[in-house]
């Protein structure tokens, strides 16, 4: 890593964390006993150390060059939103939320994001205005075949101030040209598929007295949504293919703080909302509360998933029925449910149980599982992550009756891409992208 990288890398963090600290620390409030001022410089080095932990899992930190702005302000807010939430899970943990202010934690988390996301924007307009005018340039020369080319050209078109030129072209025939011109730029892209990686020894090679940056982007549509960054394996460079991101013990302690931290936050908000429509379950036709069916999940081990009732009380045949429109077993309190997605509710107690996640891959009927699995090539990868009561195929719309295999097909596409790119990050997304979206669709049955 350069010098001036490594210094923007820590630079940002610092300025991060002393933003935080110095913006709570000014609108402290005055006249506080002993503990109270305890209190809150308690809370102001917490949320330092939250904020170093939790930020950069957000991807807050990564290089801004060929990335929309909007997605780093995304990011910027759903990551600080995230280490309020935990501080506040720690206030009343620790039975210190009573000696608090609500005004000064709500200026708290107003005041730093603003400052934060000032900050980015003012940098990123003005490295824009620098790369529009010829400084900050990555001068790049492109190899590989016309159809590789034009897709990198077309995409670089939808980032114009990430700085990246495209100066001249080599096609694969004229490949003998690279060692005499390519001292003329900053970086070498190849832009080859994995069937013309032979290219890349070639190249490589040719190029071995050369101090051109040389980056690999593979034009392969299948093996790109699984593409991960290098790991070392005994000592070995190794590319993951199909590894679930949770077969790291770090990973699975996030996934499960945020799961417990997110369910306990939302069961406590919506326990009357809960208490409501059991009632109107009870009300609606004889039978339980809550509809418990055995569902697959982490590696394929089966457990119980609550949801709230929405039919008939009735005896399932061995091949379990999807519900369709119209459904004569459905209620008309369960299709509301139904409609609104509210009879997943109780899938947050599965949360605090272990059994799901918030999101993740929805579970499917062990019947339909054995089934599915035998039909969709690396269906039962979707086991690597824990159930989900939302998921990266919900709220992109495949939700709901899946009637035939094309459209199971497509969910577990979804699925397949979440599990892979999972991130604390796109998690908090997906959620969000759900609330304001996802429990009213469409698709939904």
């Amino acid at each position: 890593m350069k010098a001036t990288h490594l210094v923007s890398f820590f630079s940002a963090r610092i300025i991060d964390v002393f933003v935080v600290v110095l913006l709570g620390w000014l609108f402290m409030p005055t006249f506080l006993n002993d503990h109270a001022v305890l209190v809150y410089f308690s809370i102001l080095g917490l949320s330092a150390l939250l904020s170093l932990l939790v930020m950069p899992s957000f991807g807050v930190y990564a290089s801004w060059r060929g990335n929309h702005l909007f997605a780093l302000v995304v990011r910027v807010f759903a990551s600080w939103t995230f280490v309020i939430l935990l501080i506040i899970v720690a206030l009343y943990l620790t039975k210190s939320a009573e000696e608090t202010s609500r005004i000064w934690l709500i200026s708290w988390w107003i005041s730093s994001l603003f400052v934060m996301v000032s900050l980015r924007v003012l940098a990123y307009v003005l490295l824009g205005y620098l790369r529009r005018t010829g400084t900050n340039i990555r001068r790049v020369l492109l190899f590989g075949s016309a159809d590789s080319i034009n897709f990198v050209r077309t995409q670089l078109t939808q980032y114009p101030q990430s700085g990246y030129c495209i100066e001249e072209i080599i096609e694969l025939s004229e490949q003998e040209r690279l060692p005499e011109i390519a001292s003329n730029y900053d970086e070498l892209w190849l832009s080859l598929s994995f069937q013309d990686a032979q290219y890349i020894d070639q190249v490589l090679d040719a190029l071995s007295q050369s101090t051109i940056n040389i980056r690999w982007i593979p034009d392969n549509s299948k093996l790109l949504s699984v593409w991960q960054a290098p790991r070392q394996l005994i000592g070995l460079s190794a590319l993951d293919l199909r590894v679930s991101p949770m077969a790291e013990q770090s990973n699975r302690l996030i996934k499960a703080l945020e799961d417990r931290i997110i369910a306990t936050i939302i069961l406590i908000a919506i326990s009357p909302l809960m208490f409501v429509l059991a009632i109107g379950v009870k009300l609606s036709s004889p039978g339980p509360i809550f509809y418990k069916q055995q569902r697959h999940g982490w590696n394929g081990l089966p457990f119980e998933m609550l949801k709230f009732r929405s039919m008939v009380v009735h005896q399932e045949t061995e091949w379990i029925t999807q519900a369709t429109r119209g459904d004569h077993r459905i209620t008309r309190f369960g299709a509301f449910l139904r409609r609104t997605s509210l009879d997943e509710l109780p899938q947050f107690i599965n949360v605090l149980r272990g059994d799901m996640s918030i999101v993740g891959p929805r579970p499917h009927a062990m019947v339909h599982n054995d089934y599915y699995s035998q039909q969709i090539d690396g269906y039962m990868m979707r086991h690597k992550m824990k159930p989900g009561i939302t998921g990266w195929a919900q709220v992109n719309g495949w939700r709901g009756e899946t009637e035939t295999l094309d459209k199971m097909q497509k969910r577990v596409e979804f699925d397949m891409w979440y599990i892979e790119h999972w991130s604390l990050w796109l998690d908090i997304k997906i959620i969000f992208m759900t609330i304001f979206n996802g429990f009213v669709h469409k698709n939904a049955r």
